[in-house]
């Protein structure tokens, strides 16, 4: 965050506008972020499926059985076995990764079986006219190599990190099945309804509560009245005890916005007019090819539904939030930030968005 930051604010002082510009496009396109490789070898994927409609049929269907067939089966098991711990809300160990349902991965390559592009690549300008001064562009150029090797690192970390989860959320498991054997569970990932307090106690013989099944059906009735309840705002104070849950005492109204277009923050340029499809849960919706993603928040394992969005606008985010990232990488126009974006925008919505800038209008035609 320092060096992409620092890097920007460099270029913009220096050389205004345009120096904002410059930074923008030398972030795009790098090569070596590994979020972006997925959507890369799905695209890839949808390609060879594109020439075989009947297995084209049987990805779009989800049907799983297309793993083994071996006109796909070879790069399907390399990806897996290398991004299989990925999945939307990867950091939840109830999340079900790509590997143990690949259902929304062959959905997402058949999508893009008859989709264009891929990352961008262009020459850039020289330093050299937006910065003359010999000094301020030697330094702005270091910047700029700091800035990239820095942002590759911490999305390449990302990777790691979700892998461990992985392998926690699989001792999790394995511990869930042995309990059901034990007939203390029902099922295997009612484990993921106790803390992990709860589940080392009923091991080691610390837990206070020794029925499990009870405390499942409790926790499972609370996510049911807490799934109802509307999303608290972005900032909000409480007072008193977390108990009373006073949400949102204190919150800032927001003042509704009026006209056909709104404003969010820039991250990767690009103009595109195209249809709207708001996701909002990943794992059962997709995207046609060209559409406009348009989504609350997104994480790593989005991937899926980039590799075939002709842009992305995202509610909340910011610069370096995964998307924004991702998106530069591929050469994704994208907005982020653009605060009640799943509500503003409708399926169907005709736009043109410029992620240069950070502009989304409607089109009333």
């Amino acid at each position: 965050m320092i060096a992409f930051a620092s890097s920007r604010a460099a270029l913009t002082r220096w050389a205004g506008e345009a120096g904002t510009r410059f930074h923008a496009d030398v972030m795009v396109g790098q090569g070596d972020i590994v979020s972006a490789e997925p959507a890369q070898r799905i695209r890839a994927m949808g390609a060879v499926a594109a020439h075989h409609p009947d297995l084209l049929a049987q990805m779009a269907a989800g049907n799983a059985t297309v793993i083994d067939d071996p006109r796909i089966s070879g790069a399907l098991a390399a990806y897996l076995n290398r991004f299989g711990d990925r999945c939307p809300e990867e950091l939840k160990l109830e999340s079900i990764p790509f590997g143990d349902d690949p259902t929304p991965l062959l959905r997402a390559i058949a999508a893009t079986a008859n989709a264009r592009g891929g990352s961008r690549s262009r020459e850039l300008p020289s330093l050299t006219p937006l910065i003359p001064e010999p000094f301020k562009r030697f330094l702005a150029s270091r910047l700029l190599v700091w800035a990239k090797a820095r942002v590759r690192d911490r999305e390449n970390l990302r990777l790691e990190r979700t892998r461990v989860f992985a392998r926690v959320r699989r001792i999790v498991r394995a511990i869930g099945a042995r309990l059901v054997e034990l007939k203390r569970l029902d099922k295997v990932d009612d484990v993921f309804h106790l803390t992990i307090d709860e589940l080392l106690g009923a091991i080691e013989g610390g837990g206070i509560d020794r029925d499990l099944k009870s405390l499942v059906l409790r926790r499972q009735r609370q996510e049911s009245i807490d799934r109802a309840k509307a999303d608290p705002p972005e900032r909000m104070m409480m007072h008193g005890a977390a108990l009373l849950d006073r949400r949102g005492v204190g919150a800032a109204t927001p003042t509704p916005e009026t006209g056909t277009g709104r404003h969010g923050t820039a991250c990767a340029p690009g103009v595109v007019t195209g249809i709207v499809r708001v996701i909002t849960d990943p794992t059962r919706q997709s995207l046609a090819p060209g559409e406009i993603l348009v989504a609350r928040h997104t994480d790593p394992g989005w991937i899926v539904h980039f590799a075939s969005a002709a842009a992305i606008i995202v509610e909340r985010g910011s610069l370096l939030s995964h998307s924004a990232i991702v998106a530069r990488e591929l050469g994704i126009p994208c907005i982020v930030g653009l605060k009640g974006a799943t509500s503003w925008l409708q399926d169907g919505n005709r736009i043109t968005l410029d992620g240069a800038n950070g502009w989304v209008e409607v089109l009333n035609d």
